[in-house]
């Protein structure tokens, strides 16, 4: 008895100690992955529309700067209803429009959104200027702290694509072709990867899955194996939803990924042993899962290829998931084996990683129920 008491006593203390670590650093970059959505911007003969569409906690962010109300689905009207009109002036915290040095900025002239329960459009009208070229910056990213890239793509009234870019916090601006729809110079390569090593480094759900898979384990070989396997897993359906073939909506994704971790903690605190086995099953069934949450962002970002090639874009983003995947999988790796000189915080640190995550995933879990 008296050992156990000293051994529940070990693990709460190193429970306490990394709850408040993890919290003050996760909790506060939001539970849902980073901001994934498109803007839209649709030139006609008189005038240009902004279409911004923001996910749920972007969006949510984004009305109450604008002074709207703190819950975008209680109070932003849905499907056929007429949506909610906004000062013009405040347009400028969204979206900005330039026409050339001399010209300076083109004022809104109204300013709307519609939306549902995971998304919000925001609309904004500018009038047409009379020739001179026109930039449009993402003023979003200035307002909103945690979004990560996203697509831009410009179109006649007719839908046909006159441009397209990949916006982000660094790279805000981007032209706004005014003429005849051209071939549009979709984004390369290295945009893509990038945005796939961005995806993954910035999507802490999944990172706290990999570690719950991860952190009993003590043998090189399993944890190389159960990395494999979770690789494979996303990389399978992240093809597979990207191209369209296979969907399930993100109200139905985001929770089960919050789920699948609190069941790879669950089995650590169960289970006896590293459970190096099981542990590669869970990685395959969960990764699954995993992957549709990937295929949000590259679904959005393959737009912005005027319909060129899917392969290239499917291609280097998954690489840029797997190469900061293995970066992050490598550095636990190297902390796990490192752990192993430590008897004690092997045995009592895993159990409180374990616990910790369990209230991080349960907190994300509940957060996106109500946001589903």
């Amino acid at each position: 008895m008296p050992y156990l008491l000293e051994k529940l006593g070990a693990v709460a203390i190193v429970f306490a100690r990394v709850l408040i670590t993890a919290l003050a650093i996760v909790l506060p970059a939001q539970a849902h992955d980073p901001f994934d959505g498109t803007t839209h911007i649709i030139v006609a003969d008189d005038r240009i529309e902004a279409r911004v569409t923001l996910g749920y906690d972007a969006a949510r962010d984004m009305l109450r700067l604008l002074g709207v109300a703190p819950e975008p689905a209680a109070t932003i009207t849905r499907g056929g209803d007429a949506p909610a009109v906004l000062p013009p002036a405040r347009a400028a915290v969204l979206m900005t429009l330039q026409s050339g040095p001399q010209s300076g900025s083109i004022a809104a002239s109204a300013f709307a959104a519609v939306g549902g329960r995971e998304e919000v459009t925001f609309v904004v009208t500018y009038p047409r200027p009379i020739g001179g070229p026109v930039t449009a910056r993402a003023a979003y990213f200035d307002t909103v702290a945690y979004m990560r890239a996203g697509t831009l793509v410009v179109t006649d009234a007719q839908r046909r694509v006159l441009g397209s870019a990949l916006l982000s916090k660094a790279s805000p601006v981007a032209a706004v072709p005014l003429g005849a729809p051209a071939q549009a110079q979709g984004a390369g390569f290295a945009a893509f990867f990038k945005l796939g090593v961005e995806h993954i480094l910035t999507g802490f759900d999944h990172l706290l899955f990999l570690c719950a898979l991860l952190v009993t384990v003590s043998r090189i070989k399993p944890m190389l194996a159960i990395v494999t396997a979770f690789t494979l897993a996303h990389s399978a359906t992240l093809a597979l939803a990207a191209l369209d073939v296979v969907a399930l909506p993100s109200s139905l994704v985001e929770p089960l990924i919050a789920v699948s971790i609190i069941v790879a903690c669950l089995d650590n605190l169960l289970r006896r042993g590293d459970g190096g086995g099981s542990r590669i099953w869970l990685a395959a069934g969960f990764g699954l899962i995993h992957g549709f949450g990937f295929a949000g962002m590259l679904r959005e970002a393959m737009l912005a290829q005027g319909g060129q090639g899917l392969l290239l874009p499917l291609l280097a983003f998954n690489l840029g998931v797997e190469a900061g995947q293995l970066l992050v999988a490598a550095a636990m790796i190297a902390l796990l084996m490192l752990a192993r000189r430590n008897a004690r915080l092997l045995r009592y640190g895993a159990p409180a990683v374990s616990g910790v995550v369990i209230v991080i995933s349960a907190y994300w879990l509940v957060q996106r129920i109500q946001g589903s």
